[in-house]
């Protein structure tokens, strides 16, 4: 298989080009990639914040008021005397669990693979809407997109299962009591006793369902994007022809009467005359048929209109038409004007140039 065809044949296929949907499709992509950018900013060990008897459980003071608490570790605040208050280094690496596969209840492993098939899916959906921007996708393969960012946006959802976990519930100061059950008699309004709240990774996953839910709603709720026609420059190789006659000026000749006058006008396809070839306002004859007869006998004169010789005319006369082309008689001594045969041109298609 040649493997050039096969992808010419793809190209061909999916009519890769920029932005065959326009801009519009950069809305839910970008939607859908802030979604995914949201899902993946925690570190693993900023997902709540814990009070409570399981401070105590996990630090072994009791003198420590919280502890940020994650998937995959925990990161201890610490107390500066000259303020006066407990903040957390989120430069420091976070502390592992010291009995992981105790606090990991079916809430902790439920929600870790809610959040692992929420970024499958996401990065899918959103790498898939990126497409649109040079491949021209159907109707279905767009509503699909749209699917996907659902799915995406119900397992981040689903992933705030986590809150339900017993690290978020216990009241046991140790591990022992922890695995054990025993749990410490408490007040439910005792200021020791709180679950655990949203922190910044848990936040992340709320901003990742709404802008899902966004990327969703923008795909599904409004029509599918036509893709613009593809224009494509064919490079043809035509041959100079001319053109039609119908787009060749014309040029037309009026006669201006008995005088021998001709008018050259050349005319264009719109019906507008252009003065062509004019010397002055028209070229005239000096020749015309009444200076020719009051000239002495024998002269002669080419003008338009000049009919043929007749039949009664004998051969031998003066204004016979005499011609080297059909007598093969050497040239005579003319002494006319212009040493022109007398009535040469008269019959002929000759006949109406005149000599000026």
């Amino acid at each position: 298989m040649d493997s050039a065809k096969d992808l010419e044949r793809w190209y061909d296929y999916f009519n890769c080009r920029l932005m065959p949907h326009g801009a519009i499709i950069l809305i839910p992509a970008i939607l859908a990639t802030l979604g995914l950018s949201a899902s993946l900013a925690d570190d693993g060990c900023d997902y709540a914040r814990l009070r409570g008897s399981a401070v105590e459980m996990l630090t072994g003071s009791n003198i420590v008021p919280y502890v940020d608490v994650g998937t995959s570790g925990y990161r201890i605040p610490g107390y500066y005397p000259a303020e006066n208050s407990w903040r957390v280094v989120y430069t420091d690496e976070c502390m592992h669990y010291a009995r992981s596969d105790l606090l990991e209840d079916a809430s902790w492993i439920t929600s870790e693979w809610l959040r692992f098939a929420g970024l499958v899916v996401g990065m899918t959906t959103s790498t898939f809407m990126w497409t649109a921007t040079f491949l021209t996708l159907r109707p279905n393969h767009w509503r699909a997109s749209g699917m996907g960012a659902i799915a995406a946006c119900l397992c981040q959802v689903c992933s705030l299962v986590w809150f339900y976990t017993k690290l978020c519930r216990t009241t046991a100061t140790s591990y022992g009591d922890y695995e054990s059950g025993r749990e410490v008699e408490t007040s439910a309004s005792s200021v020791d006793y709180q679950p655990c709240v949203p922190f910044f990774g848990s936040r992340c996953t709320i901003a990742s369902c709404f802008l899902w839910a966004s990327a969703a709603a923008f795909v599904l709720l409004r029509e599918y994007p036509m893709p613009m026609p593809r224009l494509i420059a064919y490079d043809e190789k035509t041959h100079m022809v001319p053109p039609p006659y119908s787009t060749i000026p014309k040029q037309k000749q009026f006669s201006t009467g008995g005088g021998g006058g001709r008018l050259n006008v050349q005319t264009n396809n719109s019906g507008s005359t252009n003065m062509k070839s004019m010397n002055s306002t028209m070229q005239m004859s000096l020749s015309s048929s009444s200076y020719s007869s009051s000239r002495r006998p024998g002269s002669f004169a080419i003008v338009s209109g000049t009919p043929p010789p007749t039949a009664d005319v004998p051969p031998d006369s003066t204004n016979a038409r005499t011609s080297l082309r059909t007598s093969m008689r050497p040239a005579a001594q003319f002494d006319l004007p212009g040493g022109a045969r007398p009535r040469e041109f008269a019959g002929s298609k000759f006949s109406d140039v005149t000599f000026v």
